[in-house]
């Protein structure tokens, strides 16, 4: 659990490995690496908050609102939140199938719910890209379920990151500290069994709204 819990708040906050990085990884450069299946190990993607990324700080500089939309930009946002983690699931799935969790947690927000009564302005590639990645692990779940290996989605709510102090800083003063959201999103991780049906969960287990 504390290792869970150091990984978490690392890719959320500290120096995070870019998906970008995960993408080469899951590509090119996976061959040497491995999964100890005598290990409580859970294969983590998704994250994008780290602190120091030039891409991250790049695309919330942007406005995406109608009239400042950039097609590479889009491209580059779906690449690294929505084709990254199938690549990585894609090439750690026989790891993770020997593994003891057999577990794969893709982090997913909020900002990806099409179903609030509101939307905010502003940031669309990033939502978008959450919804997508809701689906995309969705099938990449289904097709691993025969393997026994749990694919899921755990959003850690609001957490002070670079990206919230940039983009939504008056949600600063009510948001987590990576602490508390990767406490919490380690106790939802190790709470996940056969029963999970696909929806995305919050770091305090509450169901993400689709």
């Amino acid at each position: 659990m504390i290792r869970i819990i150091r990984i978490l708040r690392r890719l959320l906050v500290a120096q995070s490995l870019s998906a970008f990085a995960l993408l080469f990884v899951a590509t090119g450069g996976s061959h040497g690496a491995s999964i100890d299946a005598d290990r409580p190990t859970v294969l983590i993607t998704g994250s994008n908050r780290g602190i120091g990324l030039a891409f991250v700080q790049h695309y919330v500089a942007e406005e995406q609102t109608l009239g400042t939309l950039d097609a590479q930009t889009f491209h580059d946002v779906m690449a690294v939140n929505v084709l990254a983690p199938m690549k990585v699931a894609e090439a750690f799935a026989d790891h993770v199938a020997a593994s003891s969790q057999k577990k794969i947690v893709s982090i997913t927000s909020g900002a990806g719910s099409v179903s609030r009564e509101t939307v905010s302005t502003g940031g669309a590639y990033y939502g978008i890209s959450k919804t997508a990645l809701n689906m995309a692990m969705r099938k990449v779940g289904a097709e691993l379920a025969d393997r026994g290996i749990i694919v899921a989605l755990v959003a850690p709510g609001p957490t002070v990151t670079d990206m919230l102090q940039t983009n939504r800083p008056s949600l600063v003063p009510r948001a987590n500290t990576s602490e508390d959201a990767a406490v919490g999103m380690a106790a939802v991780i190790a709470r996940l069994d056969a029963s999970y049906d696909g929806r995305p969960l919050s770091y305090d287990g509450s169901t993400v709204a689709w």
